[in-house]
């Protein structure tokens, strides 16, 4: 299964996905909008969207969307997710090389997904497509140090060289956190932001969640599942049953320059 395209990869587990992946901080498309300055009949564009965990916070703000999903059955599930959203619209393309209308957004964003973009492409398309005075915001995710040992983090680092190829040593600090690194050919940085949220797991939910991860879905059924029983009776058996994770959101916005 080593040469299926990762992008993909989300679609196998569409239905999961849509259940366990978590929503982003409403505070992030508050400071978007704020930064920005986006009017009510702004029109958006959204890189990526899987089910649309990036997608309701701009919809309930009643915002014109048009997010562009390369999974099929994704793409289905938010179709479904945003009915009652006449202004959001799903389609199934892959943004790299579909038709969009030039000069025609006030804001492209993308959540958690940019390092599935080529380099060619995500940040020439979306200048393409941006208005004069457009702006592009990328979200990212960070799983951060909890600055108190990262007991789960190395319990289960065992686990992870036995399944994958995971070399990870450690976990950032949020000080290690820094903004996108942005084309300066086609927008200036603008804002950058990182807000910082805390979850806690059961074990099966953090297993259901890891089964939504590339790196996870592109594994032998057999030690994938093999993999998600032992990360769940680590949590069951040292760790009570839960655990906490901090993430690091970022924000980074850039504004659309003029060649």
């Amino acid at each position: 299964m080593s040469s299926i395209d990762r992008r993909t990869t989300f679609n196998m587990e569409a239905a999961l996905y849509n259940d366990v992946r978590p929503a982003y901080p409403g505070q992030i498309f508050d400071t978007i909008i704020e930064v920005t300055q986006l009017e009510n009949d702004a029109r958006l564009l959204e890189i990526a969207p899987g089910t649309g965990q990036a997608t309701r916070s701009l919809a309930e703000r009643g915002y014109d969307i048009l997010a562009i999903e390369l999974g099929d059955e994704l793409t289905k599930i938010g179709q479904k997710a945003f009915e009652q959203f006449p202004k959001v619209q799903f389609i199934n393309a892959d943004f790299e090389t579909v038709e969009i209308p030039s000069s025609h957004f006030d804001l492209v964003y993308i959540a958690t997904a940019i390092h599935w973009i080529s380099p060619d492409t995500r940040f020439r398309k979306p200048h393409q497509v941006l208005k004069e005075n457009g702006h592009m915001a990328i979200i990212e995710t960070r799983h951060i140090s909890d600055n108190a040992g990262d007991e789960f983090f190395y319990a289960s680092q065992p686990i992870y060289r036995k399944y994958t190829s995971d070399k990870t040593t450690h976990l950032p600090k949020l000080s290690d956190i820094k903004s996108y690194d942005i084309d300066e050919n086609f927008f200036s940085i603008k804002y950058f932001k990182t807000f910082i949220v805390e979850v806690t797991y059961s074990a099966r939910a953090h297993a259901q969640l890891l089964n939504t991860y590339s790196k996870i879905l592109v594994m032998e059924s057999e030690s994938r599942n093999a993999f998600l029983s032992d990360i769940e009776t680590l949590i069951n058996h040292e760790f009570e049953g839960t655990i906490t994770m901090h993430y690091a959101f970022t924000l980074t916005i850039g504004e659309r320059k003029t060649l």
